[in-house]
């Protein structure tokens, strides 16, 4: 849990900037807004976003330090835009809804947070990163480069800080165009400020250019967010050297680190990055490698073995201070790579030397203009941006959003990893091609949008993102629910337009030529799950008075005993926060491809689960995103909008009266005000989780009714802050189960009909006559559980179904607040941890009763049962044998230094089981993209054939269509001819296709009949006809052509990873002519509206015949491609028995 930032400037910088279209934009956008005109409006607006990079380089900054006329057109700008949102959400308040309208009013948003926070704001930042002196005077571009280079580098460190923030560092790679020492810089040397290491190392290139690299490090065992930045940045405020060499920079290089130690204690000496600095024998040949700058995210496995094979072994020695595993990477690019060889050669050596998960980066004084990054393994990540001023690097790619729109991830998960080499050489910031580390063959890197903009990830003043976004939860809820339904005399009215709108839901539930839904399903996975149970509970209380069976289960679960049966009459509601969950989107491909309705609650826009669905419901407004790992705001969200599925379905289906259906809108209304409450209850929820989370070793949630829904998802959020594998069971079950483990038990009893309260209450009792410690969440004013629970915590009572959800809200909070506490238990090991540290890199700070005395502290906290909820046996055993072995250490010798570094390692470890990070999680990920396989449809051999022939990979077929083509595939006597148009994005580097207008294509891979002959799409152009037709159904197509006589397939390929659509095959086709009546029912019934279409005709005639004997006179080519009014028009039949 470590974070990397860097960026690599090219000589953009240097060069006179142009904001002419700033103000010709800023111009347009003016008139606009002043004509509330929006249709106009959104031309300049999409301008002004196509322009981001520019928008955010350092030549547009540089205009604003120099009071330029920029800096007032920027701030009249953001006032401009201001007005632009408010008369947006005047027209949606008055007319209504309506995409384009929430699209700009989105854009709108993001611009103006842009412009403010990250361009105005940002002057001020960099500017004060300057001395007090350099401030005062004149603006001097290179002095402000360097500063402005150094600020977005520790602005992207501030971000990754919730990645882990026990110490930070960051090397600053000053580039002059000088073969002179440089009088202020008279070698490498190191020295500390304000707790605050800095190193210094210059050399000549050997091409006319002279290399100063500043290095800071700060280490920081108990600190909060931004403690270890605020430091690093004084030091280098006040470092006069580096501001003399900034003023005669001609290029910078930048990485920096953040880190939350694994391997090595915390300490300056262990801070990253990591220098290949050897000590006492010295390797001539590579000391000038040594200044070679290396950060590591991950853990080098095989770290001890390579110090004894390629360090000690030859007789080399390491600083004993340091312990990181990250100084092997330095080292090992000295003493294990042939120094002859090519960097980017050497680098790949180190990294398949190497075992382990990794990200890894490497910044050299010989190649300035470069950065090496390599990534292997799985859990660790990098990404690349390109700017106007070179390519920014962060190890998340929220690290980039405020700089660029695009990102560029490594994946090191296949083929033994990839290593990238960046240049800044030439003006295009060259990526380039990548390598991949198994065979060193090639592959390049592709652009992927970033979703997300810096608005998103703002964490304001709270200290963690769990507590931000549970305190945005009533925000959420509101969002979710906005502009779904209009109140009209007491009625409900659902039929809404904009985005995320139920009208395509409605269609199907509408539509008199689909079956009608007899079942709901609602799946998910992890809290998703935990909200099906929610939704599910919520539409079998609204379809109560129905035959409409409704469930839920896990996806996983549904996928994996799913029988082959058609799914027409299902309704399957999904529901996923990132849209991405892999075991959930596979589910639905498989009941997609059996006929289900497939509906999506998804809180990501464009995400892939959205592009698989047939209708879906945005949770907040479709990106609202969440940077903790454990989900809070999202389940709420999920609730609010599957309650609206539940009443939609309810009006629909006729089970409620209108009234009472209006009253639980209401109802949902008052959610948000109820969650508001909950968090209201803080202070007192702090302290319950503070006094009984630590001291209690065994954990239990329990619920009986809906209230077990709550208890599942706050099982979920307590397992996940607390690390604790925790038990959830029904209320009355508890006492049958476990009741041994005398364990610390949340009840929740909150939704409870009054004749069950007086039972709940009984048996919290007997929890606590069998040593127990029950905490009930229970309704508002109920005081029947005060004798015998623990505590009692109120939240409020609600109808309509949704009383669990703000007894979710408190057992999150309850969560929060134990994790906290669990980890502050571990505050005063960590002040010992520290002080063996000092004793470590200062022998003569030794002080045996100074440590004796802390130790104590820590064995009479232990005996106080304060840490009973996370230390072990074991630790507690090792921490007890330390001190006994403190009784016969003498003040000085070796033997003391051994017994420290023991010391050290004991208490690493019961730190380690005390620490809880809140917002990342030991070996959790906030989004799970690995899962489920459930194999595909085998597509036959005729079709991947044809496949191969145009570059098409099959996964890029959809389950859907994968499953009519093999059902096809026995009447195609042969493809005869086939051609692949991809869709265009750019042309020259301009953009065409945008939002709102036709996709481009062009016609790439030909063969067969199709060979030699010309396309219309041969250069590109704006897709029309047939093509638009399928892109527009995401779903194969069969054509006859503008004659009727052909035989075309026109089948779309997706990106199933982003959900997007890459391009459209064309097949030219020969049928058998003549199949079985058998294979003929199945591909009729395969093709879904097709197979009614001919049930219905077939009922409107009057000849007598069945439809065996129909299906026999119908030829393949026919059943498939001709109009189904021609193909039984002749026939005139009285009766028709449907064959099943």
């Amino acid at each position: 849990m470590c974070g990397i930032a860097g960026f690599v400037s090219n000589h953009e910088w240097q060069q006179p900037s142009d904001s002419s279209w700033l103000d010709s934009i800023s111009r347009e956008i003016e008139q606009s807004v002043a004509a509330q005109n929006w249709e106009n409006f959104s031309k300049p607006l999409k301008h002004m976003l196509d322009r981001f990079d520019q928008l955010m380089s350092f030549g547009i900054h540089m205009q604003l330090v120099e009071q330029s006329p920029a800096l007032q057109k920027c701030r009249q700008l953001a006032e401009t835009l201001e007005k632009a949102l408010k008369g947006i959400e005047s027209v949606m308040e008055l007319s209504g809804r309506s995409d384009f309208l929430e699209q700009r009013a989105e854009e709108t948003r993001d611009l103006l947070w842009q412009i403010k926070h990250e361009l105005l704001n940002n002057v001020e930042r960099t500017v004060n990163l300057l001395p007090d002196d350099v401030r005062s005077s004149a603006p001097q571009r290179a002095t402000h480069f360097v500063a402005w280079a150094i600020e977005q580098v520790m602005e992207n460190l501030d971000r990754l800080e919730v990645r882990g923030r026990d110490s930070a560092g960051i090397s600053i790679q000053c580039t002059v165009l000088t073969d002179t020492v440089l009088p202020f810089v008279s070698g490498p040397y190191a020295g500390d400020q304000n707790k605050v290491k800095r190193t210094v190392e210059s050399m000549f290139s050997g091409d006319g250019r002279f290399v100063c690299t500043f290095i800071y490090k700060v280490a920081n065992l108990v600190g909060r967010l931004g403690d270890n930045t605020a430091g690093l940045r004084d030091a280098i405020r006040n470092d006069t050297d580096l501001w003399n060499i900034a003023s005669l920079t001609d290029q910078v290089n930048i990485i920096a680190h953040t880190r939350w130690a694994s391997n090595g204690i915390i300490s300056i000496s262990n801070c990253h990055p990591a220098d290949g600095v050897l000590c006492g024998k010295e390797h001539q040949a590579t000391v000038r490698d040594a200044a070679a700058q290396f950060v590591l995210n991950g853990d080098v496995d095989n770290y001890k073995t390579l110090v004894e094979q390629v360090v000690t072994c030859r007789g080399y020695q390491i600083e004993s201070s340091i312990t990181t595993d990250a100084k092997i990477l330095p080292v090992l690019y000295r003493l294990g790579t042939d120094w002859r060889q090519e960097p980017d050669s050497r680098f790949a050596e180190v990294i398949n030397t190497c075992d382990g998960s990794l990200a890894i980066a490497m910044q050299h004084p010989l190649h300035p203009e470069n950065l090496f990054l390599a990534q292997k393994g799985s859990g660790q990540s990098l990404f690349l941006g390109k700017v106007e001023d070179g390519l920014i690097l962060a190890s998340e790619v929220y690290g980039l959003a405020a700089r660029t729109r695009q990102s560029y991830a490594l994946s090191g998960t296949e083929r033994g990893g990839t290593l990238v080499t960046v240049s800044v050489e030439n003006r295009d910031n060259g990526i380039g091609a990548g390598r991949f580390l198994d065979d060193g063959s090639p592959f390049m890197l592709s652009a992927e949008p970033i979703y997300i903009h810096s608005r998103d990830i703002f964490r304001g003043s709270f200290n963690h993102y769990f507590e931000k976004e549970i305190h945005d939860a009533p925000s959420s809820v509101r969002k979710t629910i906005k502009d779904k339904y209009r109140k009209t005399a007491n009625r409900i009215d659902f039929e809404m337009d904009g985005r995320g709108s139920f009208n395509r839901l409605l269609s199907r539930l509408r539509d008199p030529g689909l079956p009608l839904i007899r079942r709901i399903q609602v799946i998910g996975q992890g809290t998703a799950s935990v909200a099906a149970k929610g939704v599910a509970y919520l539409i079998e209380r609204a379809l109560a008075k129905t035959r409409v069976t409704v469930g839920s289960c896990k996806a996983s679960e549904m996928s994996g005993f799913l029988s082959e049966e058609p799914l027409a009459d299902m309704l399957l509601i999904a529901i996923s926060q990132s849209g991405t969950t892999t075991d959930t989107n596979r589910t639905v491909d498989v009941a997609g491809a059996q006929g289900a309705w497939i509906h999506a609650i998804v809180n990501r826009r464009n995400s892939p689960l959205v592009s698989k669905s047939n209708s879906h419901l945005y949770t907040s407004d479709g990106r609202d995103v969440e940077m903790a790992v454990a989900s809070t705001k999202a389940f709420y969200s999920q609730i609010a909008a599957g309650k609206l599925t539940a009443l939609l379905l309810a009006q629909e289906f006729g089970s409620m009266p209108e009234e009472d259906i209006f009253q639980e809108i209401l109802e949902l209304e008052r959610l948000p005000l109820e969650i508001e409450w909950v968090l209201k209850q803080t202070d007192f929820i702090r302290d319950c989780a503070e006094k009984y989370g630590p001291s209690s070793r065994n954990w239990a949630l329990v619920g009986n009714g809906p209230n077990k829904i709550a208890a599942d998802e706050i099982r979920i959020k307590l397992s996940e802050l607390c690390y604790k594998s925790i038990p959830c069971d029904y209320t009355e079950d508890k006492k049958h189960i476990d009741l041994s483990t005398e364990p610390l038990t949340l009840v929740v009893a909150n939704d409870l009909p009054d004749r069950l309260v007086q039972d709940t209450a009984k048996e919290v009792a007997i929890f606590k006559a069998h040593n127990g410690k029950p905490i009930v969440l229970a309704a508002k004013g109920e005081g029947r559980f005060n004798s015998y629970a623990e505590r009692v915590i109120e939240v409020p009572t609600m109808d309509a179904g949704l009383a669990f959800v703000p007894a979710t809200v408190a057992g999150h909070l309850w969560g929060f607040h134990a994790a906290r506490a669990i980890d502050s238990r571990a505050d005063e090991l960590r002040q010992v941890r520290s002080l063996l540290t000092e004793f470590l890199e200062q022998p003569e700070s030794w002080n045996l009763a100074s440590l004796r005395s802390r130790m104590n502290k820590i064995l009479a906290l232990i005996a106080s049962e304060e840490m009973n909820a996370a230390l072990p046996a074991s630790s507690v055993a090792g921490l007890a044998a330390y001190m006994a072995r403190l009784d016969p250490l003498t003040q000085s010798g070796e033997y003391v230094r051994e017994e420290i570094e023991n010391g050290i390692l004991i208490l690493n470890k019961a730190i380690e089981e005390l620490t809880r990070p809140v917002d990342t999680i030991r070996h959790q990920a906030k989004t799970v993209t690995v899962g489920i396989s459930r194999p595909l449809e085998l597509l036959p051999r005729l079709i991947t054939k044809a496949l191969d022939k145009l570059a098409a990979l099959p996964d890029q077929i959809r389950e859907q269509d994968r499953r009519i083509l093999r059902l096809v595939s026995p009447m195609i006597s042969q493809i005869i001819g086939g051609m692949h148009y991809k869709i265009v994005k750019t042309i020259d580097g301009a953009p065409v296709g945008l939002a709102g207008s036709a996709p481009w294509i062009q016609a790439m891979e030909k063969f067969g009949f199709c060979s030699g002959r010309s396309s219309r799409y041969d250069t590109p152009r704006a897709i029309g006809g047939s093509k638009r037709t399928t892109l527009r159904m995401e779903r194969l197509i069969w054509n006859s052509g503008s004659d009727g006589q052909e035989n075309l397939l026109l089948l779309p390929l997706f990106n199933e990873e982003l959900g997007d659509c890459t391009g459209i095959l064309l097949f030219h086709l020969d049928f058998v002519p003549q199949a079985s009546v058998k294979q003929k029912l199945a591909v009729l019934q395969g093709m879904g509206n097709r197979y009614h279409d001919f049930i219905e005709r077939l009922e409107e005639l009057s000849s007598p015949a069945d439809l065996e004997d129909v299906l026999e006179k119908i030829s393949p080519r026919d059943l498939i491609l001709a109009p189904v009014e021609k193909v039984l028009g002749p026939m005139t039949i009285p009766h028709v028995k449907v064959l099943t």
